[in-house]
């Protein structure tokens, strides 16, 4: 990255911006970063997940998800205007409760939804391990998106399962 005084004796640094196009100074480029972030500036989508904007904000550790504090739904991946309990919207939530029931409103039977069964998944946010649970979840990928669009610091996932004996050695290829 280059950075270059535009201005004689003025002391604010600019560089070229390759998501904006444009040569911007490093304050703006915080500013914008955290419109983008903090406030989820539609007009800032550019602006998300942006490593060099966060440097220049000084947040070295920071999520950098395109989903992050936007309401996106965590188990049909849509965004939303409302999340029940902050993690799942309306339609999925009706969904939840006819599998607790069992049929749905017109009082048939469930053939198409997916089991919602307890999932965890662990996770390390700012250096620490944590652990993510449901009680009920349609698949492993809803906790890692609402763990992607609720983290303030980056996210790394691990995975704790069991590994077959077999998969321990390379395998023949031909």
């Amino acid at each position: 990255m280059v950075y270059t005084h535009l201005i004689e004796g003025n002391p604010a640094l600019h560089f070229h911006c390759e998501r904006m196009l444009a040569t911007i100074s490093t304050s703006a480029c915080a500013d914008m970063w955290r419109d983008a972030h903090d406030k989820n500036s539609e007009r800032r989508r550019q602006c998300r997940g942006c490593p060099l904007g966060a440097k220049h904000a000084g947040v070295p550790d920071a999520n950098l998800s395109d989903i992050h504090n936007v309401k996106i739904c965590a188990r049909c991946t849509h965004e939303v205007p409302r999340l029940i309990w902050g993690n799942i919207c309306v339609s999925c939530r009706n969904r939840e409760y006819e599998y607790l029931r069992g049929y749905n409103a017109r009082g048939t039977p469930l053939t198409k939804l997916k089991n919602l069964e307890p999932r965890q998944v662990r996770f390390v946010e700012g250096g620490a391990v944590r652990t993510r649970r449901s009680q009920l979840s349609a698949s492993v990928e809803e906790l890692i998106v609402g763990t992607l669009r609720d983290a303030a610091k980056s996210v790394a996932f691990g995975f704790t399962g069991f590994v077959q004996a077999s998969l321990l050695r390379q395998q023949r290829l031909f």
